[in-house]
């Protein structure tokens, strides 16, 4: 088993790699323990196969989304809400195979993401075998952002 603790700095890493080069914007995790309330909550998942089992969630508020989305397309507006979730579903599923890559590398595993998925809400529901890996608060500039791995 694969510990948190690798696996905390891998994502970490990741989520502001990913940041800064995909959507262009610096993030840095908030402090405290608060995972705040999102206006208008979506979450983009995605789960593993493979050798190493896990799912790794981003729920935001649309501000977020749209920023990322924004940011991709070099500023491009309008957006409308389809066109801001299929750039955000995009930046996650690079952030996921960022991530993936380096467990992989790290630990000479064969693993993969599925498709990441788009719900309206702020979070997932799971069965108590699960246990949260990394859970943080990132800021987005544009709002906040909860970044979370369950070891399935």
């Amino acid at each position: 088993m694969l510990q948190a603790y690798d696996i905390s700095e891998i994502i970490d890493s990741s989520v502001k790699d990913i940041s800064k080069r995909v959507a262009k914007i610096d993030v840095f995790v908030e402090k405290g323990e608060a995972f705040g309330n999102f206006e208008k909550p979506y979450t983009i998942f995605s789960t593993t196969s493979g050798d190493y089992q896990m799912m790794l969630s981003f729920c935001t508020d649309k501000s977020v989304l749209r920023a990322i989305a924004e940011n991709m397309t070099h500023g491009r507006q309008p957006l409308d809400e389809e066109e801001v979730l299929v750039y955000t579903s995009e930046y996650f599923n690079i952030l996921c195979g960022h991530v993936i890559s380096a467990i992989n590398k790290e630990f000479y595993l064969k693993t993969y993401f599925s498709v990441p998925t788009v719900i309206k809400g702020d979070g997932i529901c799971c069965p108590d075998s699960h246990f949260v890996q990394y859970q943080k608060l990132y800021n987005y500039y544009y709002g906040s952002a909860k970044i979370e791995a369950l070891q399935l």
